[in-house]
């Protein structure tokens, strides 16, 4: 069964991200996908974002992989113009976590993206 174009969009930018953060030095230059400047440019705020809702998992302690499909998602979710319907990135979300992660990635990116639902966008209702 062939992947949704989508889906496999959204997974190619979470590896650009997943390399990016083993770099010293984030250059433009090197992504194939735009809006994974557009992510990297937000990152601060991103993972502000993450560290008050995830305060024990923040950081380091955060697994790479998690955090890149967070910081996607929430980009997603939050500052993307082209507004996906939140339950669309949250479900996505989820499967690449269970597709690219541990075994608890994807409740713990669940619980992180319902919590950013709660607290930012619940009252857009998108």
């Amino acid at each position: 069964m062939a992947k949704d174009i989508r889906h496999l969009r959204r997974l190619a930018i979470i590896k650009e991200i997943f390399a990016s953060l083993f770099l010293d030095e984030i250059n433009a230059d090197h992504f194939e996908n735009e809006e994974v400047v557009e992510i990297l440019s937000k990152k601060a705020e991103l993972d502000e974002i993450i560290s008050k809702i995830a305060s024990k998992y923040s950081g380091e302690k955060l697994a790479k992989i998690d955090a890149s499909v967070l910081y996607l998602s929430i980009w997603e979710l939050i500052f993307d113009s082209k507004k996906t319907p939140y339950k669309v990135v949250i479900n996505e979300a989820v499967e690449i976590a269970k597709e690219l992660g541990s075994e608890t990635s994807s409740g713990f990116v669940n619980a992180v993206l319902g919590k950013v639902y709660e607290n930012y966008l619940q009252n857009d209702k998108n």
